[in-house]
């Protein structure tokens, strides 16, 4: 009677280990239309190696830029560069700014008053050449696709719950 018990409870504890949850839950940046908001993007470079900053104008040498192409309804306002230090390159035989370590770029995007509410997708592009002391690799490109969910403001009621998910709902089934 007891193995037939500890078999029962075994195979229920299984059976509730494999068996997936009734829900799934997606966290997404959100804003309100007429509202300001600052997305980031951090670069972790690998000790030894560094990127060119923004405004290096060497010769060899492509300048690390991020471009921001926002959809309809949402503007980028500016792209805010982390502060370079300065690095010896032998192959140059100079001086330059880059980047080095972990790099944070900033960017402040506004959303129209008229943005329609639902999911948008933001496209990056970050283009940048790695180098070390001696050499620089051939230029790259990383492209991002940043999700924002453009959401009506509340109707002003006491509390701070409002009622979001017809809006969500619609906003949802466009990317999945």
């Amino acid at each position: 009677m007891r193995a037939s018990l500890a078999a029962f409870l075994l195979g229920v504890t299984a059976l509730a280990q494999v068996q997936p949850p009734p829900l799934f839950a997606t966290p997404y940046l959100a804003a309100f239309p007429g509202s300001t908001f600052h997305l980031a993007v951090v670069v972790e470079i690998t000790e030894g190696w560094a990127i060119p900053a923004v405004n290096v104008a060497l010769k060899g040498l492509m300048p690390t830029e991020l471009f921001v192409e926002p959809p309809s309804g949402l503007t980028c306002l500016e792209v805010i560069y982390p502060k370079p230090d300065k690095k010896w390159l032998d192959f140059a035989k100079t001086y330059v700014e880059v980047y080095t370590g972990q790099a944070i770029f900033l960017v402040a995007i506004h959303v129209e008053e008229d943005a329609s509410p639902g999911i948008h997708l933001i496209s990056l592009r970050l283009t940048y050449q790695a180098c070390e002391a001696r050499l620089c690799l051939l230029p790259e490109t990383l492209e991002f696709m940043m999700p924002i969910l453009i959401v009506p403001r509340p109707l002003e009621q006491e509390g701070t719950s409002f009622d979001l998910a017809e809006s969500f709902r619609l906003a949802h089934f466009q990317i999945f």
